[in-house]
């Protein structure tokens, strides 16, 4: 990404929610300098999209070589619940966890 500058990071691992093989975000942190902030070197994406978008694809090319179903997370608000339903993410039935089909 930005060589002098971390903007943010993702952490993922593969679990299991309703016995549906997944990857799971297990924290997504951007740094305070470029929250809300579309960055040219990013080709003027977020790097909270950035980031989310970075780990549909890892999801997809795991997919292709052990069958996973979604990508899932937590949403720590409410309005991060809206900035991933904007993506695509739909909620569980009955949790709040949130999960994008791939």
């Amino acid at each position: 990404m930005n060589k002098e500058k971390t903007l943010g990071f993702i952490a993922l691992s593969v679990t299991s929610i309703d016995s549906l093989p997944s990857l799971q975000v297990d924290y997504l942190f951007v740094n305070k300098l470029y929250r809300g902030v579309s960055l040219e070197v990013l080709e003027n994406t977020k790097t909270s999209i950035y980031l989310i978008e970075f780990a549909i694809e890892i999801a997809k090319e795991i997919q292709e070589k052990v069958g996973l179903r979604s990508l899932v997370l937590l949403p720590d608000s409410q309005r991060l619940e809206k900035i991933y339903k904007d993506i695509g993410f739909q909620k569980f039935p009955k949790k709040d966890w949130m999960f994008f089909k791939l």
